[in-house]
């Protein structure tokens, strides 16, 4: 698959809260999504996997997410493990001006 490349960050007061999610050992990802429209410019690898970028919307809300696909595939419960995805690459700026929310963090 390819994608956008961005960088992972983590506090690193707090270190890494993702329970083994790919923030724990990667330090980049490739993005791409269904809801915005990515370049498919750099291939995932090990060390950069693929990472979703979804939109969401609720009562209270609207915001954008970033999930591993293999999170998403497996149908598990995923959550915010407080860690951002974020690029200085113009093009990231389409989709958001902010660093983004990496859900990676999967328990049971």
């Amino acid at each position: 698959m390819k994608g956008l490349s961005v960088s992972i960050y983590e506090n690193k007061e707090h270190g890494n809260c993702s329970n083994h999610g790919i923030s724990k050992h990667c330090n980049s990802a490739i993005i791409t999504s269904g809801d915005f429209e990515i370049p498919a410019l750099f291939e995932t690898t090990e060390d950069s996997p693929e990472v979703v970028i979804i939109k969401r919307e609720g009562r209270m809300y609207q915001d954008v997410i970033a999930v591993p696909r293999e999170v998403l595939e497996s149908g598990k419960h995923y959550m915010f493990g407080g860690s951002f995805i974020y690029s200085s690459d113009s093009r990231f700026n389409a989709i958001s001006k902010l660093p983004i929310k990496l859900f990676d963090r999967v328990e049971g």
